[in-house]
């Protein structure tokens, strides 16, 4: 199966279950925003966060989010790229 935003897909255990995959840094094109979403992304940043740190963040959550729906629902879906921490390489 291809990529998942630009990630290898992960291995299953015996179980189906995602595994943890460790993941190199890579970057992804421009993210075309609304100017009130990001303005309201900024104003949501913690003291030292960056606006890409942010959407980082936001991504795993709502891939780790969507795998645990699919794992619930009994789907598949590449869901190793959500596991890894920033900094875990």
């Amino acid at each position: 199966m291809g990529s998942v935003l630009g990630v290898a897909p992960p291995r299953k255990d015996k179980r189906g279950s995602c595994m943890k995959r460790t993941l190199t840094r890579s970057g992804v094109a421009s993210l075309r925003i609304e100017a009130e979403l990001r303005d309201a992304a900024e104003e949501v940043l913690h003291e030292g966060e960056t606006f890409s740190s942010f959407v980082e963040a936001s991504i795993r959550e709502s891939i780790a989010r969507r795998c645990v729906q699919a794992e619930v629902l009994g789907h598949s879906l590449p869901c190793g790229a959500a596991h890894p921490k920033p900094g875990a390489v």
